[in-house]
């Protein structure tokens, strides 16, 4: 079994391993929010930000034909300032955990119609995905004005909450990789 970790920083990242919520890590699930309480973190003596989601992204070869993408928030690396807990900042942190979603689910997607995929392709597929997920979350954070802006909020729940519907097929972590005898 091969495992693969790629870890991403700036204000929100990801590491996970496999089921839902096992102690210190919340693995991604339809009906699960986070909540305050698992910001169990340490917060920092300087911090441009109010609260920082830990969130990692991974892919694990589970048997030659299988891979596993996985997206799971890490308590002990979350953290709020008591200031800043609210309804709206909490949400503004669920939708960065969303979006994290959407990209292991497009992870999923393009791994599932690759055909015998060595590993080397697959670490590529996932690097250049992972790119465009920080992108995305920066731009975010930016439009929204780390959920001060409630219109730009109110615009980008509804498009991540469209691209999980749209992308609702490939919300099992585990990827069937296409083989082709050669």
């Amino acid at each position: 079994m091969k495992l693969f970790l790629f870890i991403i920083s700036f204000s929100i990242l990801k590491f996970c391993i496999s089921g839902n919520t096992q102690g210190n890590k919340i693995c991604w699930e339809e009906n699960q929010l986070l909540t305050w309480k698992d910001f169990r973190g340490n917060i920092p003596n300087v911090s441009d930000y109010g609260a920082k989601t830990y969130i990692v992204l991974r892919y694990e070869q589970i048997t030659p034909n299988e891979i596993s993408i996985t997206n799971c928030m890490l308590k002990n690396k979350s953290w709020v300032a008591s200031e800043e807990k609210s309804s709206v900042g909490i949400m503004h942190e669920q939708y960065h955990f969303n979006i994290a979603e959407i990209f292991a689910r497009k992870i999923r997607q393009e791994l599932s119609t690759v055909v015998n995929p060595s590993i080397s392709q697959i670490k590529i597929i996932f690097d250049s995905w992972i790119e465009k997920y920080n992108s995305e979350q920066i731009l975010y954070d930016s439009e929204t004005f780390h959920c001060l802006n409630a219109l730009e909020q109110s615009k980008w729940q509804m498009k991540i909450d469209s691209q999980l519907i749209g992308l609702k097929q490939f919300r099992n972590e585990i990827v069937s990789l296409k083989n082709v005898s050669k």
